[in-house]
This record gives structure tokens, sequence and C-alpha cells, in this order.
């Protein structure tokens, strides 16, 4: 058998054995797509259109990483005017994130990892946030009305014209924050330190 001829078997070989691969493949991506595709319609079915806890983990991990070149970088998860009603984020880290004018009412936020976040204009109202840490977090014009706010600490926080009405503020950490315009009324603030407040005439308590 000539050299020439056993190029051509082996390239021919070579060929089928690609397209083979490729074929397998093809077939193991839309396999995974149809699977995705079920699982996404049972989720519907057994929760409607709620956003999971996974979900918003996995986007806030995938906003963290930074971008090519400077990969070490990380980034600002930004989940601003997001529709998080109801969610349920116990003892999540969830540092530094923006909620701008996001809707977390009724959300379950106890014991996370607040620092740092922008919460301005968020609606948090009836949330759960028992012991979260929300130091030096930026809620400006937040609504806060009727959250549990129970042993949170807010030490350094910013609440410029934010709305506590009917809150549970029980024992919370309040050290040094800005209630300038800020809503307390029919607020429990039992226990709390209020150390270094800032308020003015607007703030109704």
């Amino acid at each position: 058998m000539s050299e020439q001829l056993i190029g051509v078997i082996i390239g021919g070989l070579f060929g089928f054995v690609g397209a083979l691969f490729g074929t397998v493949l093809s077939i193991w991506a839309e396999n995974r797509k149809l699977y995705r595709d079920d699982i996404e319609k049972v989720r519907f079915r057994i929760v409607g259109d709620a956003v999971q806890t996974s979900e918003v983990l996995e986007y806030v991990g995938l906003q963290r990483k930074g971008k090519w070149p400077l990969v070490w970088r990380k980034r600002v998860p930004d989940l601003s005017h997001a529709k998080l009603a109801e969610v349920d984020l116990r003892k999540q880290d969830l540092r530094d994130i923006i909620f701008y004018f996001a809707n977390l009412e009724g959300a379950n936020l106890a014991y996370a990892n607040l620092y740092g976040v922008d919460l301005s204009n968020a609606n948090l109202k009836d949330a759960d946030l028992y012991r979260a840490n929300l130091q030096n977090a930026h809620l400006y014009r937040a609504d806060l009305s009727g959250a549990r706010l129970e042993k949170t600490d807010f030490s350094g926080a910013k609440f410029f014209g934010a709305d506590f009405s009917n809150a549970i503020l029980y024992d919370a950490k309040l050290k040094n924050v800005d209630l300038r315009q800020a809503n307390l009324r029919e607020v429990d603030l039992n226990l709390a330190n209020l150390s270094g407040v800032k308020y003015d005439e607007q703030t109704i308590w």
C-alpha cells in the first residue's frame, strides 16, 4: 500500500472522528438545553416567577468577578431596580451590593452581611433584618416601614429621609447614624443605641 493511500485513509479517519465528535458534542449541548428548559418549567410550576436564593447568589457571584485583563479586580454587583420581594437571603454575604430602588418588600435578610450596601430608595417594607449587619449602609429615603430590625447593626449608616414607621428597632445599634428627615413614628426603640445620632427638626419621632 502506497504512502499516499495510507495518508488518505488516515486523513479520512481523522475527518470521520472529528465529525463524530462534533455530532456527539452537538447532541450533548442540545440535551443540556432541554434539561435546563425542563427544570425551569418545573421550577416555575412550583414557585411561579418568585426569585430563588440560588439565582440571586449566582448573579452576585458572576458580577463580583473581574473582567479581563484585570481579573483580580473585583466588581460591585448591581441589583438596582431588582424585583426581590419575599426573597430569602438569610445569612448571605451581600457586602457593598447596589440595591438602588430595588423591591425587597417582605424579604428575609436576617443575619445577612449588608455592610456598605446602597439601599437608597429601596422598598424594605415588612422585611426581616434581624441581627443583620448594615454598618455604613446607604438607605436614603428607603422604606423600612413595618420592618423587623431587632439587634441590627446600623452603625454609621445614612437614613436621610427614610421611613421607619411601625418598625421594630429593639436593641438595634444606631450609633452615629444620619436620621435627618426620617420618619420614626410608632417605632420600638427600646434599648436601642442612639449615641451620636444626627437628626433635625424634620425628623419625626
